[in-house]
């Protein structure tokens, strides 16, 4: 589909996915530093000002495109059980690594980072180190660092929780403040 064709079908959408799907196509060819907001309003079909009757700026643009996923990792860190949740988002991370690499190489990592630790909530300092954390690990994993399946990445990411006992895990945390990060046994 060239680009004539994807404006045609963006207009036929709703204004709001329409701009969704603009800023991850600029997003993806540009990087987060080069999003501007004209370029995103130009390939979604629509008027400046419908933009910004559905987004305050490409930051809030950045948040509503992250929102699902961190639910997902913020749930993870609070020990909370994602059954099976953490594995699918994980795989749909890295069926679309060159976007999401994007995200966290270019200019938006410290706003990733941030969004994902007020998603994550309580302690700011904690929640900041276990989003640094989370987001290294699945940098590393996406960029072939670490030679994982999604669902090995997930169970790393589980052993990195805000409180004893969150993972089920019964083996003693090493604690760090009031983050407990366990290590994997040796059996």
């Amino acid at each position: 589909m060239d680009k004539s064709q994807k404006v045609s079908a963006r207009i036929s959408q709703k204004p709001r996915e329409a701009i969704l799907e603009a800023f991850r196509d600029v997003l993806l060819t540009n990087g987060f530093r080069r999003v501007p907001v004209v370029e995103v309003v130009r390939r979604a079909g629509v008027a400046r000002s419908t933009f910004y009757e559905h987004f305050d700026n490409v930051n809030d643009l950045l948040r509503e495109t992250l929102r699902v996923p961190f639910a997902v990792l913020a749930a993870t860190a609070r020990g909370e059980d994602t059954a099976g949740r953490l594995d699918i988002v994980l795989t749909h991370f890295f069926e679309r690594r060159a976007e999401a690499l994007a995200l966290l190489d270019g200019g938006a990592g410290s706003m990733v980072r941030n969004a994902l630790a007020d998603t994550i909530g309580g302690s700011r300092i904690t929640a900041y180190a276990i989003a640094g954390a989370q987001l290294a690990t699945l940098g590393g994993w996406l960029e072939g660092r670490l030679p994982l399946s999604a669902h090995s990445v997930a169970r790393i990411l589980e052993r990195i929780s805000m409180s004893d006992g969150a993972t089920g895990d019964r083996r003693s945390p090493h604690r760090h403040g009031n983050v407990a990060v366990r290590r994997p046994s040796n059996r």
